[in-house]
């Protein structure tokens, strides 16, 4: 199951930001996930132990057959180095 397109922007550590969408560089959430956790160079055995959970629920995020919850994605970026923003456009 797929799910739409989530606009985001992630700030670095440095803090400066980075808009994806702007930059062309528009991912769905799993990809998203993924992302940030490769670059962040952990695996996903590495990346649901420091969360807590299962390997199996990272890659079920990653997959897109499940949607953490924004607490868990909040806790994800903080892991990763990143700050988590959520933008909601209703154009």
């Amino acid at each position: 199951m797929g799910f739409p397109l989530m606009e985001a922007v992630i700030a670095m550590s440095d803090s400066n930001s980075i808009d994806i969408h702007e930059a062309g560089l528009a991912l769905n959430l799993p990809d998203l996930i993924f992302e940030t956790r490769a670059g962040a160079g952990m695996n996903q055995d590495q990346l649901a132990q420091a969360l807590g959970t299962t390997r199996e629920a990272v890659a079920a995020w990653e997959s897109g057959d499940e949607v953490p919850r924004v607490d868990v994605l909040q806790r994800l970026a903080e892991v990763c180095g990143k700050r988590l923003h959520i933008r909601i456009d209703v154009d």
